[in-house]
C-alpha cells in the first residue's frame, strides 16, 4: 500500500479488516481496507487531510468506531477525533488545557483519559496559568458530547486501569498517583459516569493494579518490605490491606 511519506503511527480497527495510519509531517491519515486492497478494489485505501489536528499517533477505539489523534511533541495542547464509521471520516479538534503527554481509551470506548506534566510558564502568566502549568494531572474527555475536565494531582501518575459493569458499561477508572517523598501516596478514583475522582490513600509505593471481577475489587500491589496488596471495592471504595506474612500465612 503506498502512502505520501513515512507512517508514524499505525492501529488496527477492531471488528474490521482495517487499520488506520497517521503521518505526521505530511498532516495524512490513510484509513486502508485489507479485504479491498488484496482483490484491488477501487476506494480500499482512503486518504484523510488531518493536517488542522498536529497529530501523528492515533488510538482507536475498543468498538472501532472512533479514533483519537494526539501528538506528545511540541507541546501541543489538543487532540482530534476521527469517525472512522462515517463516509469520508470526519473529524474534530478539541483543545485541552495542558500539553498530551499519553492517551488512553476506556475499555467500552466511551471515556479518554489524556495525560499530563507539570510544565514551564512565562513569569507574566496569570496565578490560574500559572497553577494549572505546574500542576501534575489528567484530562478525562467524554468522546460522545465532547466535554474535557482536567484533574490535577499532587503527584506524577504511573498506571492506570479501567473497570467495566456487568453489562460492559464503562464503570470506574483508577490512576496512581505516587508521592516521590515517601509521604503521601494515593490511587485517584474515576466515576466515568459523573468525572468525579476521589483520591484514595495507599500507606506505600503503589507499582500495579489488576481488577479482579468475581469479587469487584481493585488490588493494589505496592513497594513494600514484606510485600502489601490494598483491596478497593469498586462500589463502596472501601479498602483493606494484607502484607506477605498474611498472605503466606493462608498456604497450607
Amino acid at each position: 500500500v503506498e502512502v505520501a511519506g513515512l507512517p508514524t503511527d499505525v492501529d488496527l480497527v477492531p471488528g474490521s479488516n482495517r487499520f488506520l495510519a497517521v503521518l505526521r509531517e505530511q498532516g495524512l491519515a490513510y484509513v486502508v481496507d485489507l479485504d479491498g486492497v488484496l482483490a484491488e478494489e477501487e476506494g480500499a485505501v482512503a486518504e484523510i487531510d488531518v493536517s488542522g489536528s498536529l497529530s501523528g499517533a492515533a488510538l482507536v477505539t475498543p468498538d472501532g468506531s472512533r479514533a483519537v489523534l494526539y501528538t506528545t511533541i511540541g507541546g501541543i495542547k489538543a487532540l482530534a477525533l476521527l469517525d472512522l464509521e462515517k463516509e469520508g471520516y470526519p473529524w474534530q479538534s478539541y483543545p485541552v488545557q495542558k500539553s498530551v503527554v499519553a492517551v488512553a481509551v476506556s475499555d467500552a470506548g466511551s471515556t479518554a483519559v489524556v495525560f499530563h506534566e507539570a510544565e514551564s510558564f512565562n513569569a507574566d502568566a496569570s496565578g490560574l496559568d500559572k497553577t494549572i502549568a505546574g500542576a501534575q494531572g489528567f484530562t478525562l474527555f467524554d468522546l460522545d458530547s465532547g466535554y474535557r475536565k482536567l484533574i490535577q494531582t499532587d503527584h506524577h501518575w504511573t498506571s492506570h486501569l479501567f473497570v467495566v459493569d456487568s453489562k460492559g458499561k464503562d464503570e470506574k477508572a483508577y490512576v496512581l498517583t505516587p508521592d516521590p517523598s515517601q509521604l503521601s501516596h494515593s490511587v485517584q478514583q474515576v466515576d466515568l459516569d459523573t468525572y468525579i475522582v476521589e483520591p484514595l490513600t495507599i500507606a506505600s509505593t503503589p507499582t500495579s493494579m489488576v481488577y479482579v471481577p468475581t469479587s469487584r475489587k481493585v488490588a493494589v500491589a505496592q513497594d513494600h518490605l514484606n510485600g502489601r496488596l490494598t483491596f478497593i471495592d469498586v462500589d463502596s471504595g472501601e479498602q483493606y490491606s494484607v502484607t506477605g506474612y498474611e498472605l503466606n500465612g493462608l498456604i497450607h
